[in-house]
């Protein structure tokens, strides 16, 4: 399954308004070099020390300047809609990383492809977002990370709660 056929399922699971809608859909589709259906010259090479930092767009100020909108509409029309803009915006970012570390992308190429200053910076925004460090992070399907998206953004259960089973005790 490409990407683009995985992030409609985030995509789709957006309670609106529409100029949000649009502004994930910015997001998620934007061009990635090195993900399938999203890379502008179709290659999936990794290049080691490649940067498309200025390129990336990931802050919603950036969204809302692409899209002729606010950053300021964009997050307070998602929170009458009950979710996080920026939070979404975070996710998106992750998942086009997991994609990238799924093509064979070294850490330090997804890191600057993403727009972040260095590893260090991907490695806190992922202990902040999942509650693990990227090197901590299991091997899954890009299919589950996406699920915990919805879960995280749209219905407020956070990924690093993971579910526990209580056993079926009943109570007397």
């Amino acid at each position: 399954m490409s990407f683009t056929e995985a992030i409609n399922f985030f995509l789709a699971a957006c309670p609106g308004p529409s100029m949000a809608q649009a502004g994930l859909h910015v997001a998620a589709l934007q061009a990635v070099k090195g993900i399938p259906g999203l890379d502008p010259k179709g290659s999936v090479t990794p290049e080691r020390g490649e940067s498309d930092a200025g390129s990336y767009l990931w802050s919603a100020r950036q969204i809302g300047d692409r899209l002729n909108s606010s950053a300021e509409y964009l997050t307070r029309t998602a929170g009458k809609h009950g979710y996080s803009f920026a939070r979404a915006l975070r996710w998106i970012r992750f998942l086009h990383a997991m994609a990238l570390l799924a093509e064979g992308c070294r850490v330090e190429t997804v890191a600057y492809r993403l727009g972040f200053s260095d590893i260090a910076g991907w490695s806190r925004f992922t202990k902040r977002l999942v509650g693990r460090s990227p090197r901590q992070l299991p091997k899954v399907p890009l299919e589950i990370w996406i699920r915990k998206a919805v879960d995280d953004v749209f219905f407020g259960v956070p990924a690093s709660r993971e579910p526990r089973d209580r056993g079926t005790k009943v109570r007397k």
